[in-house]
């Protein structure tokens, strides 16, 4: 291989359209990209993603087809209705999941589906799971994505996700974010966070799951774009980090898989020293694949000419290199043939996966606080008013709750309703038999001042008012005064099926907090404690 196909290889970029346009088709031709990366905007049905991975692999193997190397192709794949990308079998988060009854088996269902999925519209690496430890709970980039705040739990829900994905369905799995993104206040999408953690605390909370990982197998771990001052006392971001990169994942940790940046679009990365090149920053990390850096054609030059003037060695190129023939060698890349688009029109969201998602969603629901006895329904409510802050949800919801045989009427609000606002609801309440709220953004003070004083006035009717936190559970520490509470941890509308059913008493409530959560006052106290979830038995089939 030539230097520039080496280099080629280091790249996962983006694409812009849903079909191989002539522009696609050169960029392939110019830059031979490892690897790919969809987004929704390149993603309409199963049919369409499977032709179009299709027409992706030939670009790249028309070259020189006796030395085609195919692409990594790859999209966020998680579950949970805020972050999946590609058409599938809706599921709850990975939170929900870590909240299930039934835990291991869940994750395993769940990532059977997706993994199946997936390949069949031939995408062949999921940049899943997540197996950050969400301990912080204003964290505003990572909360439902992680399966939770105990290290032992997230550990094995992610090396069994890792294990389903690689093994029966042969998906690249790939762990992130390195090495530990679950402590963050701010987000790396808009600012670079630093982690004032002690290497101690690190090695208690944040590494395990990723050992884990390792331990299973994982083909490829993500970097987060985060500084660590106890690993890395220079604060410069992990991705761009030898002493994280090369010395503790690399050298501690033992992994000699594939490493790929975050976006290299973020601005906590790009907020580094403007003189250094990012990627080739990165590169001296330890770092093999870089993703979607802002300029390819900057980026790609930047390298090449690092390597003429012995800033970084083409030794150090071809190590990377290596590693990700590797990986496309382990998972038969290099002999797969076409996927078929009709196929993958039948595989995906079947009538089979759908019913398996919906079993799992029934286990995730948690209820908190039922002092009023109101749930599950009493059978002599036949009306419900819905309210919220997100119009969509309401709708969905509604649909969700009519499908359990309830009449439904719906009054949304803004995250801090008005007077005008909360008068109209409340008055809409006293005409029906009870209410279900699901507020949201509780702890942006100020800003959701009017959703407690909507909560406080129905609360007042005197009739059964159900709290559903269904954006965030983290929500529950500014409403643990409510007497009754239900938690989703998921607004997929798989999940808010599942939170209708149990409201009726056609399901029960059979999920427990996968995460502490502090209350409002301080941190030094708890709201609600790791494992609370009460229950009821299911009042109909």
């Amino acid at each position: 291989m030539s230097l520039e196909e080496k280099v080629g290889q280091l790249f996962v970029i983006d694409v812009s359209s849903y079909s191989l346009t002539s522009g696609e088709k050169q960029k392939i031709k110019d830059f031979r990209p490892g690897g790919i990366m969809y987004f929704g905007s390149n993603l309409k049905d199963p049919e369409q993603i499977a032709e179009f991975s299709n027409q992706l692999q030939e670009a790249a193997a028309e070259k020189n087809k006796t030395k085609r190397i195919p692409l990594l192709i790859a999209t966020d794949q998680e579950p949970g209705a805020d972050v999946v990308r590609a058409p599938g079998t809706q599921l709850p988060s990975n939170m929900a999941l870590g909240a299930s009854s039934e835990s291991i088996s869940d994750v395993e269902t769940a990532a059977h589906i997706t993994g199946s999925e997936l390949r069949a519209m031939g995408i062949n690496q999921n940049f899943a799971p997540v197996v950050d430890v969400n301990t912080n709970p204003k964290n505003p980039v990572i909360g439902t994505r992680s399966f939770g705040d105990d290290p032992d739990q997230v550990s094995a829900l992610a090396s069994k996700q890792v294990a389903v994905f690689q093994g029966e369905e042969n998906t690249i799995a790939t762990a992130k974010h390195f090495p530990g993104h679950g402590d963050t206040s701010t987000d790396s999408h808009t600012n670079l966070p630093v982690i004032d953690r002690s290497r101690e605390d690190l090695e208690k909370n944040d590494l395990p799951p990723f050992r884990a990982a390792i331990d299973a197998g994982v083909g490829v771990i993500m970097t987060a774009h985060i500084a660590v001052p106890s690993i890395d006392p220079t604060r410069a971001p992990a991705t761009l980090s030898k002493p994280i990169i090369s010395g503790l994942l690399r050298g501690e940790l033992g992994f000699d898989g594939v490493v790929v940046t975050d976006a290299l679009n973020m601005a906590g990365v790009q907020s580094q020293d403007p003189k250094k090149s990012v990627v080739v920053s990165a590169l001296e990390a330890g770092v093999d694949q870089l993703l979607m850096p802002p300029s390819l054609q900057a980026a790609r030059d930047s390298i090449i000419d690092a390597v003429h003037s012995g800033e970084l060695s083409e030794e150090r190129i071809n190590q990377s290199v290596r590693r990700i023939l590797k990986l496309k060698d382990r998972f038969n890349l290099f002999n797969s043939a076409p996927v078929d688009p009709a196929v993958a029109a039948q595989k995906v969201m079947t009538p089979e996966n759908a019913e398996k998602a919906k079993e799992v969603s029934d286990r995730t629901i948690t209820l908190l606080k039922n002092e009023n006895d109101a749930l599950p329904l009493n059978s002599k409510v036949k009306n419900v008013l819905v309210t919220g802050m997100d119009e969509d949800v309401n709708d969905d919801f509604a649909k969700s709750l009519e499908g359990q045989g309830v009449s439904v009427t719906v009054s949304g609000t803004r995250a801090n309703p008005d007077a005008n606002a909360i008068e109209k609801v409340v008055a809409l309440a006293k005409s029906q038999d009870a209410v279900v709220a699901l507020p949201g953004r509780l702890s942006h003070g100020d800003e959701s001042a009017g959703q407690f004083e909507l909560i406080s006035q129905l609360q007042a009717t005197g009739k059964p008012l159900i709290i559903a936190g269904v954006f965030t559970p983290y929500d529950a520490a500014y409403i643990a005064d409510t007497p009754e509470l239900l938690l989703t941890y998921s607004w997929a509308r798989v999940s808010l099926d599942s939170l209708a059913k149990v409201i009726v008493g056609a399901t029960r409530p059979t999920g427990t907090l996968p995460i502490n959560i502090p209350s409002s006052v301080g941190p030094t106290t708890k709201a609600f404690s790791r494992g609370a979830g009460i229950t009821y038995p299911a009042t109909r089939g």
